[in-house]
This record gives structure tokens, C-alpha cells and sequence, in this order.
């Protein structure tokens, strides 16, 4: 899937910087979604010192105490002389060298935003607008991190995180305390659960029942809920992003659901800064493997005036390697109020509206609330060898269709919640 809208391919991209419009000897193009100018404009205008190595082709930049070296045709920059991975390699077109320049610009400590409209890129730098005081990165900038999707996954995947268990238990505190370092009002919500017979959940289905009457419990899950009002407007509408963190006993639940969990963090990372019209609501779920109990249950507990300001958009199972792409699942394969946001993002490109697998927007339908899930299915990998799913591993994910996810819902959220 790509997520860059073509409508505007005609226009050249214009790039200015802290408030100054760049001019090079040639223009800015863009390979492999990756925006690349001539390294000494760029550089001159981030006030880098630049020097270049004729017999190597390689590009030095300096400033203060940073040291960036670039080569031609090599996706491996070193960065103080630690190598760093590249999206893509700098280039030499018609005797110019160019690199891409938000990865420039970033290193530099620079501040970049992305106009598709008009197709400017605007830097400026700005310095302290990288960390915060548990020096996680603050992403105000509109590209996911890479780094940051993975490592949430590699957290989420030492075992398994069944609803109910210590470990379940233990991944919501830690996701919860993220989430007020990002400035979030956060809530631990406790449930108590019980495992559901087939025949339960067909009665459940049948009905689109919200209702908890049971007499004998399981357990308790946690659902984590962190929550940002809108902008000077306490009865707007509510956007609830979510994606469930618990897993079945058989699986570590690398690709269902440390995936859509690392998309939820990275978007709540992104938005911690960003000023909305819109509340917004991060929320891992726990209990999807018992039939979307943990969200039927938050639905459950709605007040009527929420339910009809809610919105919601799940994120299920999105990073599985090979030729599958994730779509927009409704629940009943058809648009609805939430996927014209998705039409219009990517100009009615690629990406296909389809009948959702099970998941947890499937609570909010049974509460008549728009609802949308980003889900690659059906998964190559839930092939039951000798008890355990076998294939499900870190080394099977593929990263970039989860910040393709990523960066698409952060596109969207701003263009059409940013407050004005």
C-alpha cells in the first residue's frame, strides 16, 4: 500500500526553511516516497558545514557536535560514526548528489512537516522538541518511527498475555505509565470475565448483546484508556483509536496484536502535542480473544451521550510479511461514516473496504457507533503445530506496512481533527 496521493504530480515541491524558501540547481524529487534535494542546498541552509570527498563521493555535514556521512548508492549513513539505516539511498542524477531531506533535517534537530495540498515541506529548527523528560522521542513531525514500532513489540512478545494473567497485568501498567508521560489522562479500567462457551458467543452475535449477567467469573482484565479532550470544547465529537494487547495461551501474539499495539502507541506518541477539535481516546483492550469481551465491556459502561459522539478505529494484525495488505473492515463490507475519511486520504487509491474480521470495533457496531478496522487478513501464520502457532515471530513482521498504517492515520487524524 502506498499512502502518496498522486493527484498533485504535476506541481514541483517547494521547500522552505525557517521561513525562507530553498532554491537548488535542480528540483526536489521524490523516490520510493522519500523527498530527495541536492545535499549542499540543504545542508548550506541548515547551516551544516559541508565538505565532500571527490574520490569516495562522500558527503560530510557538521554542526555543533554532530557528524553526518552520506555515499552514493548506500542506504547506511553514520551518524557520529554509528551506522544508520536509510529508507532509501542517496542518489547521483545528471551529476547531482541528492539525499532525502527529512532525514537530513531530523538529524539535524530540525522540525519537518509535510503539505500534500500544495506540496511544500517546511523545517525549521528548533532545538528541544526531540524529548521529553523520560526521553522518549516526541514525533510532532508526522512519520512514525520505525525504531519505536519495533521495540514495542519486542516488549509486548517475551510471552504470552492471556486476559486475566499477571503478565496482562503487568503490560497495562507499563503501557499505561507511557501513556501519561505523554501528558494523557490514563485509566486502568478492571472487568471481571468469564470464558465464553460457543454457544454464548453465538447468542451474543445473534443479539449484539452488551450485557454482563453472568453468576461465575474467570478473572479480571484490564482495559488501559488514555484520554485527551478536545480543544476548548467539552461536547465534541469522540475518536477512539484502539487495538487489543492480549493474546491466546499458544502465541506470544507477535502479529495479533503486538502490531496494532505498536500503531496505537507510536499515533498516541505522535498526537501527545497536537492540538485537536476532536477527544481522542487511545484504548488497549484486553479479553479479544474472548469475544471482544474487554471492549464490549468499556461499551458497555458508555453513557448514551458518548455513544453518540463515538467514533472508532481498530487496529488489528496489520505488520505480516508477504503480498497480503491490510484493508478497512466494516462490519458489514460496506462504507460507512469513517471510511470517506480513508477515500479521500488516498485519493480512492488501494486500499479496499471489505466485511472485517471479528475484533473489537464489533462492540461499538452493536452500539450503533461508526466503526472501521485496519486488519491484513486472513494471517499466513495460525497454523497450530504441537500446541503452539507456529511462524508467529518478530522476524516475520514487516515494519513498513505497520508505519505505512501509522503515518496514514496520523495524515488523517490532523487533516480532519486538527483544531483550526
Amino acid at each position: 500500500m502506498t499512502v502518496t496521493v498522486n493527484a498533485n504530480a504535476e506541481k514541483e515541491i517547494k521547500i522552505i526553511v525557517n521561513g525562507v524558501e530553498l532554491k537548488a540547481e535542480t528540483e526536489a524529487i521524490i523516490i520510493d516516497n522519500r523527498i530527495m534535494v541536492p545535499f549542499r542546498a540543504i545542508f548550506e541552509a541548515l547551516e551544516v558545514n559541508v565538505d565532500w570527498i571527490p574520490d569516495t563521493g562522500t558527503i560530510i555535514g557538521e554542526k555543533s557536535d554532530l557528524i553526518m556521512e552520506l555515499q552514493p548508492n548506500n542506504k547506511i549513513a553514520k551518524i557520529n560514526g554509528k551506522e544508520v539505516e536509510l529508507d532509501v539511498a542517496v542518489k547521483v542524477i545528471d551529476g547531482r548528489t541528492l539525499v532525502p531531506i527529512r532525514f537530513v533535517a531530523e538529524e539535524m534537530k530540525a522540525k519537518v512537516d509535510w503539505e500534500q495540498s500544495t506540496r511544500t515541506v517546511t523545517i525549521t529548527t528548533d532545538a528541544n522538541i526531540y524529548e521529553n523528560d523520560n526521553k522518549n522521542i516526541v514525533n510532532t513531525v508526522g512519520e512514525a518511527s520505525s525504531e519505536n514500532i519495533i521495540n514495542t513489540i519486542k516488549h509486548l512478545t517475551t510471552q504470552p498475555r492471556v486476559v486475566g494473567s499477571e503478565f496482562e497485568r503487568e503490560v497495562a501498567i507499563f503501557y499505561a505509565d507511557i501513556l501519561k508521560s505523554y501528558g494523557y489522562e490514563v485509566e486502568l479500567q478492571s472487568f471481571p470475565f468469564k470464558t465464553l462457551s460457543i454457544d454464548e458467543i453465538l447468542s451474543i452475535n445473534k443479539n449484539k448483546s452488551l450485557d454482563f449477567n453472568y453468576t461465575t467469573f474467570n478473572g479480571i482484565g484490564t482495559n488501559v484508556i488514555a484520554r485527551k479532550p478536545a480543544n476548548l470544547n467539552s461536547n465534541a465529537d469522540i475518536l477512539v483509536i484502539s487495538a487489543h494487547y492480549d493474546s491466546e495461551s499458544i502465541t506470544n501474539g507477535v502479529i495479533d496484536n503486538a502490531t496494532g499495539v505498536a500503531a496505537v502507541m507510536e499515533l498516541a506518541n505522535m498526537l501527545q502535542e497536537v492540538s485537536l477539535d476532536t477527544e481522542i481516546r487511545f484504548i488497549l483492550f484486553s479479553g479479544e480473544e474472548n469475544f471482544m469481551y474487554g471492549s464490549r465491556y468499556y461499551v458497555s459502561k458508555l453513557k448514551k451521550d458518548e455513544l453518540e459522539r463515538i467514533n472508532n478505529i481498530n487496529i488489528d494484525s496489520i505488520g505480516e510479511e508477504g503480498d497480503l495488505y491490510p484493508i478497512i473492515g466494516t462490519f458489514n463490507g460496506k462504507a460507512n461514516e469513517l471510511t470517506y475519511l480513508f477515500d479521500e486520504y488516498l485519493n480512492n487509491q488501494s486500499l479496499e473496504i471489505k466485511k472485517g474480521p471479528p475484533s473489537d470495533y464489533i462492540a461499538f457496531e452493536y452500539a450503533g457507533c461508526p466503526a472501521v478496522t485496519i486488519a491484513q487478513y486472513p494471517s499466513m501464520l495460525l497454523t497450530n503445530i504441537g500446541g503452539l502457532i507456529s511462524g508467529d515471530k518478530i522476524e516475520r513482521i514487516d515494519i513498513q506496512k505497520i508505519k505505512e498504517i501509522t503515518d496514514m492515520l496520523y495524515a488523517i487524524i490532523v487533516e480532519n481533527f486538527l483544531r483550526k
